[in-house]
């Protein structure tokens, strides 16, 4: 009988032992997992932190991009085309006021003068609007098979004149027509403003030559000029908008530089690159590739 009690004893003991162990482990099983959410919870926060600051220290920088972008955007507005409207609305007055005492031959110069301003201004405002929608967005893209030589002869036609008055001869050297795949309204953005460029550049009585090859499926393009060139300093700050390169041209003609940075955009919409060659009183080559149809 006594044994028997001993024996449901130890049993008892040994049932509360497992027990009191399942209990401990039990509330370490529970301590380790409040332990391990905290540190989970709190390496997450840590991380969560880190993102946002990334994100912070990333939309600094884009505002700071931005605000950079619209100095520079004010800038154009207001220096450069002061200077063009000084010269159609002063010389505009002048032939107005002293119309009776001024000979023809002044009459037609003052005239040439409104008229190169003129042109001047619309080509600033139209790089500045379209480069405004590009930046917005709200510009369309509708490739299409464009004939290459006549979008080409369509922009000399339009810088034409331009260059007569720079005694400059402007050439096309393609092998054959090619077809490619472009929009036409960007196409034609891009070559005028290439175009006008090297007039710009060029000294009177030099050439600007447009020409054409195709290899591997690809049209390459290139606008070159018998022009002043550019140094290693200035290569590197075309296309950018903070580049501040604007320099005056052999006429002392005004830019901005915009019409370069508009037509790298354009060129990246076409998945192509426009790349720049050039030798300081040597000329310069402006060169880009579209996808042959």
């Amino acid at each position: 009988m006594r044994e028997n009690l001993e024996q449901s004893l130890r049993l008892e003991r040994d049932q509360n032992s497992r027990i009191a162990l399942i209990s401990a482990l039990v509330v370490i099983i529970v301590l380790l997992g409040i332990f391990f959410k905290r540190y989970y919870f709190k390496a997450r926060s840590a991380s969560d932190l880190q993102l946002t600051n990334q994100m912070i220290e990333d939309q600094k920088t884009e505002l700071e991009q931005l605000i950079l972008t619209k100095d520079r955007f004010l800038s154009i507005i207001a220096h450069d085309l002061k200077n063009p409207f000084t010269s159609l609305l002063g010389f505009a007055d002048l032939a107005y006021t002293e119309f009776d005492e001024i000979t023809d031959q002044e009459k037609r110069s003052y005239l040439g003068i409104i008229r190169q301003s003129s042109q001047h201004i619309y080509s600033l405002l139209d790089n500045l609007l379209t480069w405004s929608r590009a930046q917005s967005g709200r510009i369309d893209f509708n490739p299409e098979s464009v004939n290459l030589l006549e979008i080409v002869d369509f922009s000399i036609d339009l810088v034409r004149t331009a260059a007569e008055n720079k005694q400059l001869s402007l050439y096309t050297d393609f092998t054959k027509d090619v077809v490619v795949k472009a929009d036409k309204n960007m196409l034609s953005t891009v070559l005028r403003n290439l175009l006008s460029n090297a007039i710009k550049f060029t000294p009177n009585g030099g050439s600007v030559t447009v020409s054409c090859t195709t290899v591997n499926g690809k049209a390459n393009l290139s606008v070159s000029d018998t022009g002043v060139g550019l140094d290693q300093d200035e290569l590197s700050r075309l296309f950018k908008i903070d580049g501040n390169l604007k320099n005056p041209g052999t006429n002392n003609e005004t830019g901005t530089g915009l019409g370069l940075i508009l037509c790298q955009e354009f060129m990246n919409i076409h998945k192509s690159k426009i790349t720049a060659q050039s030798t300081p009183g040597k000329g310069s080559i402006f060169s880009f590739s579209l996808d042959v149809v």
